[in-house]
């Protein structure tokens, strides 16, 4: 029998599912009644979680939510890759925090708390590391920043559960250290206090250990509820420390007025392009890490052997090396970036973002569906060597959906090479046969943006410099090309377009290429993750390596 809103609902599921995919992320419906739908949400054969669709025959829209196992920062980001607003946070049993952001009826008042010392704890889930994170206080002073990272394998495999857990193990032990009798927890994970006075079953080896360490424990514990993420300034530090703690990063405190550890970080570049135009990138990322307090290591691709040994992740190098805080990844080296993203590494920008833009199709593929004008895209089929095509038949196709010239461009290309303009029919064959073995795709000509477009360079959410190419005698405007550059005062229109394109790779930083429409509006062209910055920078004054480096390292100091 077929629920009411079925057709409904799983229309909605099949025009996510293709953004999804193109993401590398698994989707399978686990549940339909008449006006939901669960969706069970993978990636790289682990599971996120599952994402609710909620659907409203009256209104006939649709609304999402995570369930219980889809994390709030899994769920933030998904809601970014299909252009939704957070929902409004409420907390447990639907109750809006107060203004100390206690959830009523849950722990004890925050008026009746008389303890000197509290700590507020959490933990963090992130890229496979599991960390803990507790801010003591002493009345209302610092006395302690507690920040690690859980290596148990039923910790990793509980999520951040396993983190809050030992946040408030590192508390208690701290308390003991101390000789401190008595202290408030507060927390925003509810079931540290239910398995703890034992209101919740502790049916788990991990949880058991922590009933009974709570148990044999003499620090006697008032423990107070807060509501997450809604603002409270100690919870959201404890957040921070515990998301350093998965990132193995060692404290760096925001309410620290003294002075803190220098971050230090990798910048991995090709061993194939030394040539003094690419290794000036990388000298212009150390001299700026340097003057931000960063010690910036640089590494050729070909330097980080990526390996698998006994089943696990493994760098063989010429020696040892210490941890990074984190890595930026300037280069395309997709296996190596993803094989350190698996040993828990932070890369700027990630393998995932560099993918998505390195592959122009794919580019296209993710960006369609939200209101971004870019030109008509038909992609060429796979060809196996020695097989048997009909070129002709295929531009057929491409007949049908645009007119000459059309532009031919490789999947794969930097600089404006690999990019081609066939003028008929009988150059378009060739192009074709020449490209046969090659990915590539097929694209419509924009003839008001002639030998004209312009680059805006994202930061964040921020566009921290543009300009404008322009070319007489060639229909591409690359620099690289024989184009000539100037500044650009992009309207609001293009910024718009650049943030938003940037953010849907999800991109740290990016050039953001865009073409011209006859009246003016912006075409998106593509998406570059490791935008050459020398150009810009003559052209403009503007060093975007410098606010890169200030953007990582205040993502770095925030947690986030």
């Amino acid at each position: 029998m077929a629920y009411i809103c079925e057709d409904e609902l799983l229309n909605i599921y099949n025009s996510l599912e293709p953004k999804f995919e193109s993401l590398g992320i698994e989707t399978e419906v686990a549940l339909i009644r008449d006006y939901l739908l669960k969706v069970t949400l993978s990636e790289a054969g682990n599971t996120l979680g599952k994402l609710i669709i909620d659907y409203s025959p009256k209104k006939g829209s649709h609304k999402f939510r995570r369930d219980s196992d889809l994390s709030e920062a899994e769920f933030e980001q998904i809601l970014s890759i299909l252009g939704e607003q957070l929902p409004e946070k409420k907390t447990d049993g639907g109750h809006k925090p107060n203004k100390t952001g206690m959830v009523p009826g849950q722990g004890t008042p925050m008026e009746e708390v008389s303890e000197r010392y509290r700590a507020y704890v959490d933990g963090s889930f992130i890229d496979g590391m599991v960390g803990y994170g507790a801010v003591v206080l002493d009345n209302d002073t610092i006395a302690a920043e507690i920040s690690g990272c859980v290596d148990d394998p039923e910790a990793i495999g509980s999520r951040q559960v396993g983190g809050e857990l030992q946040a408030v193990v590192e508390v208690l032990e701290w308390c003991k250290k101390n000789s401190i009798s008595e202290i408030a927890i507060f927390y925003d994970f509810q079931n540290i206090e239910k398995w703890a006075t034992g209101k919740y079953r502790t049916n788990t080896p991990m949880t058991q250990a922590y009933k009974q360490y709570i148990d044999e424990c003499r620090v006697s514990i008032t423990w107070v509820k807060v509501a997450s993420h809604t603002g409270v300034k100690w919870n959201e530090h404890a957040d921070m420390l515990a998301k350093n703690g998965a990132r193995r990063l060692e404290q760096a405190s925001l309410f620290d007025n003294g002075p803190s550890r220098a971050l230090s970080g990798w910048i991995v570049y090709n061993g194939s392009l030394l040539t003094p135009k690419f290794l000036e990138q990388v000298e212009w990322f150390i001299r700026s890490a340097k003057a931000e307090n960063i010690e910036l290591k640089p590494y050729r691709n070909d330097e980080l052997g990526a390996a698998i040994i006994d089943g696990n992740w493994h760098l063989v190098m010429d020696s040892g090396y210490e941890r990074p805080d984190f890595v930026i990844f300037w280069d395309k080296d997709i296996y190596l970036a993803r094989q350190l993203e698996r040993m828990g590494l932070r890369l700027f920008n990630s393998a995932r973002a560099i993918y998505a833009c390195d592959d122009k199709l794919l580019t296209h593929q993710i960006l369609a569906g939200n209101q971004i004008l870019m030109p008509k895209t038909i992609a060429s089929p796979l060809v196996y060597p020695k097989g048997r095509v009909d070129e002709g038949l295929f531009i057929d196709k491409i007949e049908k959906v645009m007119s000459y010239p059309v532009v031919v461009k490789e999947a794969y290309g930097s600089f404006g090479e690999q990019v081609y303009l066939a003028r008929d029919r009988e150059e378009l064959l060739a192009l074709r046969k020449r490209l046969i073995l090659v990915p590539h795709l097929y694209q419509e000509y924009i003839k008001s943006s002639y030998g004209r477009d312009c680059r805006l360079q994202v930061v964040g959410d921020k566009v921290v410099a543009a300009m404008l190419r322009t070319s007489a005698g060639d229909f591409r405007a690359n620099i690289s090309a024989g184009g000539s550059m100037t500044s650009f005062m992009p309207p609001a229109s293009f910024i718009n377009l650049a943030i938003q394109s940037a953010r849907l790779v999800r991109a740290d930083f990016a050039g953001v290429d865009m073409l011209f429409d006859e009246d003016g509006s912006p075409i998106l062209c593509e998406i570059n993750s490791n935008a050459h910055m020398k150009n810009i920078y003559e052209c403009t004054g503007v060093d975007v390596v410098e606010h890169i480096i200030r953007y990582i390292k205040g993502k770095l100091l925030e947690g986030v």
